[in-house]
């Protein structure tokens, strides 16, 4: 990745969700909320501690990557991004052979075939010093390292920062939470919906799920095991 990834710009786009039913769910009435990402209408939002994962903590989404020649940049998914660098970026290389993780100082490449365009379910957990990145369900990387503690100006979905490295294709059921989920979890609950109430929905403390893009907000859900929801919470 270049060092673009790393610039700074001051942007808000609004994206509109698609109707896409090409990710099959185990959980039949399950139907992902999908973003359709070009450049120009990328996704911002202001910094939160909730998106934080240096300490514990899984990123996991599906992703579609939609190009047919390469640009002369990674296009990024993902990015946490501060003036100090990237607490934690998530981008598939151009020629889609693969993805890139950059946090603070480190960077490492995931091989993977992209090429597809279809949909892949991308996790990155952390954790014990420990991060491992999934594909598929499937260990890809395992790095001895912990995600950076770096300031935020902001979380960013299909960019780099707002304006930089724009991604093409798509990304669905895009959830952050504050434990690093085992493999058996990643696959169970990459196909369910983790809002309903009982069985389904995992008992991990302070879950935080982002997966409702047409509605220009994150959704910040706690667990069943907290009583009260916070303002802005969803019950």
């Amino acid at each position: 990745m270049k060092n673009s990834l790393l610039k700074l710009a001051a942007c808000v786009a609004l994206i509109g969700a698609i109707p896409l039913a090409s990710v099959a769910a185990d959980d039949a009435a399950y139907t992902p909320d999908i973003a359709e990402l070009a450049p120009g209408n990328e996704m911002a939002f202001p910094p939160d501690q909730d998106f934080y994962l240096e300490n514990k903590g899984t990123i996991e989404f599906w992703l579609a990557a939609d190009w047919k020649t390469a640009p002369d940049y990674d296009p990024v998914a993902i990015s946490n991004v501060g003036s100090d660098g990237a607490s934690y970026m998530i981008a598939v290389l151009r020629d889609r052979d693969g993805l890139g993780l950059l946090s603070g100082d480190l960077e490492e490449t995931i091989p993977f075939d992209f090429s597809d365009g279809a949909f892949h379910h991308v996790a990155v957990t952390s954790g014990d010093g420990v991060v491992l990145a999934y594909i598929d369900g499937e260990v890809c990387g395992a790095y001895e390292m912990s995600l950076t503690d770096l300031p935020s100006s902001g979380f960013f979905i299909g960019s780099s920062d707002g304006t930089h490295d724009p991604f093409a294709g798509a990304i669905a059921g895009l959830r952050i939470w504050s434990a690093p989920l085992e493999v058996d979890d990643l696959v169970s609950y990459a196909r369910k919906d983790i809002f309903a109430q009982g069985d389904e929905h995992p008992a991990i403390e302070n879950l935080v799920a982002l997966s409702v893009f047409d509605s220009r907000e994150l959704l910040v859900v706690n667990s069943i095991t907290e009583e009260t929801p916070s303002e802005g919470e969803a019950q």
